[in-house]
């Protein structure tokens, strides 16, 4: 197997709003400017010094994994990320005990969201810093916005006590702010259109068997969508839902990325990650252990898996014929784990992963940790 050092350009390419995962190129309003007044960021309150963060061992320009201090100790479960410019960038994650954050990239600054709930997150969309959208176990469910009608400031929403249900989520994926959808296991989608929530029960899909659990999303359009889960992958246009079970039959499916608006990539156990793409399945083995609960596609096309059960490592595919899959381990370069070497863990189970480039990468981890791979001061 080839591994590669993946010395790659630093310079950003454009990409679609449906590359990958995790990603939004482009918010359908445009409204992209993180808020200022500290009140709902969780910056310091004026006249208070925040305090430092730990920068960490210094790298000296080297390419690199490097653990990042987000001042929250918890596992991490979901990572979602915005990309608009070199200048205007952010991810979020999520994780236990109610606990979202998020990364202003240009600015390297932290901020936390707080969502008044211990429930663990495990899915988060965003269209902009005033318009997110969380879900997770027992029935979690709310909306960071205006709801006062306009002239407020952003709060949660409690969606999940409006719908009075206990469903335990999953994922979730929009369109824009009037269209996304939530999923949770028994085969349970939650659809938001134009200010109302609509629950499709498994007979409105067509499910007459044990509906499957249901683990990933991926908006298409206004009233399209395409779900992962345990042996199946259904898709929605409109009030219309096919599916396809014959060939992922024995996986589950945990993760879900779309590249070119027309091929998906969907993760599973087993070691296996699945290409779909006009009708056709394409099987691919990048090892035989890993449970790949995170997918990302990058701006120039390459596919990077991630998962659990086995050592920290990112899988690359580049689309070549031999299905051969570079790796890259998920540890602190030579000598920096030489003097601090429980920097990063040797066992981690990585549980999101995001980037802007080949080599600006971030992953996070059930160990309580957010890495970033890149060229460090």
């Amino acid at each position: 197997m080839r591994i590669s050092v993946f010395l790659l350009a630093l310079v950003l390419s454009a990409c679609s709003a449906g590359e990958g995962q995790n990603v939004v190129y482009q918010p359908e309003d445009g409204s992209t400017t993180p808020e200022g007044d500290g009140a709902v960021t969780g910056d310091a309150p004026e006249g208070e010094v925040e305090e430092p963060r730990d920068p960490g061992p210094p790298f000296d320009d080297t390419l690199g994994w490097k653990v990042l201090d987000s001042g929250e100790d918890v596992a991490w479960n979901v990572l979602y990320g915005i990309y608009n410019s070199a200048t205007d960038w952010r991810f979020y994650a999520g994780g236990a005990m109610g606990t979202v954050v998020w990364y202003d990239g240009p600015k390297a600054k932290w901020h936390t969201m707080d969502l008044a709930s211990s429930s663990e997150v495990r899915g988060i969309w965003a269209a902009a810093n005033d318009y997110v959208v969380v879900c997770g176990e027992a029935g979690l469910l709310k909306r960071y916005y205006d709801f006062s009608g306009g002239g407020g400031k952003p709060d949660w929403y409690n969606d999940d006590t409006e719908l009075s249900t206990l469903a335990e989520f999953e994922a979730v994926s929009g369109f824009d702010k009037d269209h996304f959808w939530a999923v949770a296991k028994e085969g349970i989608i939650y659809q938001y259109k134009e200010g109302n929530w609509k629950l499709w029960k498994t007979q409105d899909i067509g499910l007459i068997q044990t509906p499957p659990d249901l683990y990933a999303v991926s908006a298409l359009g206004p009233t399209k969508a395409a779900f992962a889960g345990d042996e199946m992958v259904i898709f929605q246009d409109g009030d219309t839902f096919t599916w396809n079970k014959s060939d992922f039959v024995g996986y589950k499916l945990r993760s879900l990325a779309v590249q070119g608006g027309n091929t998906y990539w969907l993760g599973g156990d087993k070691g296996a990650v699945f290409k779909l793409a006009g009708g056709k399945v394409e099987k691919h083995q990048p090892d035989s252990y890993s449970h790949f609960s995170a997918l990302w596609v990058a701006p120039d096309g390459n596919v990077y898996a991630a998962g659990g059960k086995t050592s920290a490592i990112v899988w690359k595919y580049d689309g070549n014929a031999q299905d051969q899959w570079d790796f890259l381990a998920v540890e602190s370069p030579k000598f920096i784990n030489d003097e601090f070497p429980e920097r990063i863990p040797a066992q981690l189970r990585l549980s999101g992963i995001w980037g802007l480039d080949d080599e600006n990468i971030f992953v996070t981890t059930r160990e309580k940790h957010i890495i970033h791979y890149a060229v460090h001061p």
